[in-house]
């Protein structure tokens, strides 16, 4: 039965209801209530125990109760104690209540260190790190000094913000502190380095540190999968096992989803031997995010999002990565109504809220569908600023669309936030090039040489007997060149007999009819899949991993050569796996 205890006294809050679990509560309390209504002094009432404060803290599950029990410690004079008040900011930084603790902690009149860090750390976890980075500044303005404490939750702000210079003056200070070797400020600013695309600095401070443990391991790992940069993760994986490390459930998630990006099919074979779906007695959001996301980048839409709902009826509960996954399924397929409803699932999600890849999925799902308007104006209602990473989706759909007057307002966007970004200058140039714009493709090439912005080269690669073999543009260097522009000439002339023509609207430069379709002739997609042919036996299929994404001329071109010779052609591109068989992808020509 509640205990209810009504407070006349000057506090601004009083205690109402607290549900009481304990005999020690009950005496607590009783002694507060004779405090509270006898108008006695409290600091001559020794039966009042900091503890008990402590205890109802600690259970408290709502704002409104630890406003009470604020009032409480107003009243009886125990707001004095930092340790009560320490108490009560974690309290509220638990329930991420942010405005609050923000007021309490400014009322402090010398908050130590400790209660700086407190305070950082709610933002970071509540996900407001400009705030966070706010905190930390005024922490130095202030004098006090961060500790080992503080900066892991700043580097963590910085890698968020992708606040390149904020994290080097950081890093600066961390080494000046001489706090580099504390563990998780490496694993936190390694981690920070390689989302930054920074993986020689990622490396050294990796390579540099003595035992690492499979917490560190996996953190560079699971970054390295995150950020695109699966061969990385797959070399780490191979020294971790070299060392004598045995995976967990959360390495082989990592390495699984990097097989899938690369198409490593003997890697994958490797991993699966520990690790089956079908097979798994319990089933955690881990395991299934991977399944769901394995499908959506293979173009098996409709089979990721049955499987979100037979997740959903086995009572997980989804994370942020399931959603990505789905978003990513209905954004390979098209499925723009699809997507609008899973995004609204996150948005009445308790415990969850859209981050910027949820958005950039949006968006990326909004624009390469033709609603480039919504797209924009979806961007401009953000409750968060917008990144490159979003505005980029649009800027890769206007490219498609040749919509250039929107294009050029989304790329004045794009590059203020990622002047040093060559890939969205590459899609500048490509929007001006489709318009036939070539002074303006001339001018945005000056400007990548002004800042010394370079464009990242196309390669295509095939794995054979364990040897990856890569192939540039117009490649001449490979031992076979002779036979694989035969071949290819050959697999051209057929392939115009079926009806194949040459898309010389995606060589973006000014020539004539005849060289633009020579250059599209030695593309490095062509050159890998007819080195596949060449070598490979006729019972497997050709499988070609791509850096970058693969054209229009390419795709067609590869729809042709399947159904010529019967075999299924698969490349993994930056986006997505397209399986070519019989003449017909599995993207539906939609990627």
């Amino acid at each position: 039965m509640p205990f209810v205890l009504f407070a006349r006294h000057q506090a601004p809050l009083s205690l109402r209801v607290l549900c009481i679990t304990s005999q020690a509560q009950w005496r607590f309390l009783a002694s507060l209530c004779t405090c509270v209504l006898s108008d006695a002094d409290p600091p001559q009432l020794p039966s009042l125990d900091k503890e008990h404060f402590v205890s109802v803290l600690r259970r408290s599950g709502s704002l409104r109760q630890l406003k009470k029990i604020h009032g409480l410690l107003l009243t009886t004079g125990y707001s004095r104690k930092d340790s009560l008040l320490t108490e009560l900011l974690e309290a509220l930084l638990r329930l991420k209540e942010m405005p609050y603790a923000r007021q309490l902690f400014d009322e402090m009149r010398k908050p130590r260190t400790y209660l700086w860090n407190i305070l950082v750390r709610g933002y970071v976890r509540s996900e407001i790190y400009v705030e966070a980075l706010g905190v930390y500044g005024l922490m130095h303005r202030t004098g006090f000094p961060p500790d080992n404490f503080t900066f892991p939750f700043v580097i963590k702000t910085c890698t968020q913000l992708s606040a390149v210079w904020g994290g080097l003056q950081v890093h600066t200070l961390i080494v000046k502190l001489g706090v580099e070797f504390d563990t998780i400020v490496r694993t936190e600013l390694m981690i920070m380095y390689a989302k930054f695309g920074n993986s020689i600095s990622a490396d050294y401070l990796f390579d540099t540190t003595g035992d690492k443990d499979l917490i560190f391991w996996n953190a560079l790992i699971a970054v390295y999968q995150q950020n695109g940069r699966a061969d990385k993760a797959l070399d780490l994986f191979r020294r971790m096992e070299d060392e004598g490390l045995v995976p967990d459930s959360v390495t082989l998630a990592c390495v699984l989803s990097c097989c899938a990006y690369l198409g490593s099919l003997e890697m994958g074979m490797q991993i699966d031997r520990q690790i089956v779906f079908v097979e798994m007695p319990v089933r955690n959001v881990v395991s299934w995010s991977t399944m769901i996301g394995g499908y959506a980048v293979n173009g098996e839409s409709n089979k990721a999002l049955a499987l979100f709902s037979e997740m959903h009826k086995e009572g997980l509960q989804p994370n942020h990565v399931t959603f990505l996954s789905v978003l990513s399924a209905c954004s390979h397929a098209g499925l723009v109504n699809e997507g609008r409803y899973y995004f609204n699932l996150i948005l009445k999600a308790d415990k969850l809220r859209p981050r910027l890849e949820h958005y950039a999925c949006m968006v990326d799902l909004l624009a390469r569908s033709g609603h480039l308007e919504e797209a924009y104006n979806f961007i401009t209602r953000m409750p968060i600023d917008p990144d490159a990473g979003v505005w980029g989706a649009l800027l890769g759909a206007c490219t498609v669309y040749q919509n250039i007057e929107l294009g050029q307002q989304v790329a004045d966007k794009v590059l203020s936030l990622a002047p040093d970004a060559s890939s969205y200058h590459v899609l500048i140039s490509n929007i001006y090039a489709s318009a036939g714009r070539w002074e303006d493709v001339e001018r945005v090439r000056k400007q990548m040489e002004e800042k010394y912005v370079k464009k990242v080269a196309s390669y295509s690669s095939v794995e054979l007997n364990g040897k990856i073999h890569v192939f540039h543009r117009a490649e001449m260097s490979h031992s076979q060149s002779g036979r694989i522009y035969k071949l290819l000439e050959e697999l051209m002339r057929c392939a115009r007999s079926k009806g194949y023509t040459p898309k010389t609207s995606v060589v973006l430069h000014d020539m004539e009819e005849e060289e633009k379709e020579s250059v599209l002739g030695t593309h490095s997609e062509k050159l890998a899949i007819a080195f596949g042919l060449i070598n490979l036996p006729p019972e497997l299929p050709i499988r070609v991993i791509k850096n970058l994404r693969i054209c229009s001329d390419c795709h067609t071109f590869s729809k042709f050569v399947s159904g010529i010779v019967g075999r299924e052609i698969v490349i993994r591109d930056k986006i997505r796996f397209h399986h070519f068989q019989n003449g017909d992808c599995s993207c539906k020509d939609f990627w």
